[in-house]
């Protein structure tokens, strides 16, 4: 005895037709919407800085769905990521020079730079202990506030390339 069994594909008229390539673009686009917003944040964290580090931003394309933003600036890097306590000792038996009082121009999480900077009357020693700085990890703050914005740009592109592929 045989059995016979035959299936039957039910295809539509007409398939849509997905340009991938069309598609990677609007992925970039949306990729690039986001770290501008991040290379803004970034910029905000030094808004009040005298020096500020210069920051790098490369841009997503079809062809590279990768966007960047960094800085190589090495106090800045000590500012994230904070520093232990430490001796500073001046150079060439020379004596060091600053305020009594300092204000942080910076917070731990928020991004944002305030006004600070020394204050009160000039101290001058050979060697002080710093006491370290509390890392502010701007970059951790920045990514958890663009989670959203990176969800609702991906949802959009997405719509966009639905829409595309119906027409």
């Amino acid at each position: 005895m045989s059995m016979s069994i035959g299936l039957k594909p039910i295809v539509p008229d007409k398939l849509p037709i997905l340009d991938v390539d069309g598609a990677k673009d609007h992925y970039a686009r949306a990729l690039n919407v986001v770290i501008e917003k991040a290379d803004d944040d970034f910029a905000e964290t030094t808004r009040t800085w005298k020096t500020k580090p210069s920051f790098v931003l490369r841009k997503a394309s079809a062809a590279n769905l990768k966007a960047v933003v960094y800085t190589t600036n090495e106090i800045y890097f000590y500012v994230v990521r904070g520093t232990r306590a430490h001796p500073i000792a001046a150079k060439s038996g020379g004596m060091l020079r600053f305020r009594a009082g300092y204000r942080a121009k910076t917070r731990p999480g928020v991004i944002r730079s305030y006004s600070g900077g020394g204050f009160g009357r000039s101290i001058y020693a050979r060697q002080v202990r710093h006491p370290g700085t509390k890392a502010r990890d701007f970059d951790k703050a920045i990514a958890n506030r663009l989670k959203t914005a990176l969800t609702t740009e991906m949802r959009l592109a997405n719509k966009r390339i639905a829409q595309s592929t119906q027409r």
